[in-house]
């Protein structure tokens, strides 16, 4: 059973309710539980495991500019070695 905030005890809860109830913000880790079948008193965060912090988010990183084709083709050189071929001009 859980305590509300009016002072009043509501359940009984399984513990997948009040994990639910947690993570909507209807309750909290300091929240009062009572066990149905004992009556022993705890709060919410000693009945179920402690949440995860939220994941850190890193700083967004900037995309990569593209280069053009014309940047490419500016970069690219041609090899030493390189002949260009002779061309075919006889016509037939």
């Amino acid at each position: 059973m859980v305590k509300g905030s009016d002072g009043q005890f509501y359940g009984p809860v399984d513990t997948m309710a009040l994990s639910q109830w947690r993570a909507e913000g209807r309750v909290n880790d300091a929240s009062e539980t009572k066990d149905f079948a004992t009556g022993a008193m705890s709060t919410v965060g000693q009945v179920l495991a402690p949440m995860a912090p939220p994941p850190v988010l890193s700083q967004p990183v900037q995309p990569v500019q593209p280069t053009g084709f014309g940047n490419q083709y500016a970069d690219y050189r041609r090899p030493t070695t390189y002949q260009t071929p002779a061309s075919n001009t006889s016509e037939g």
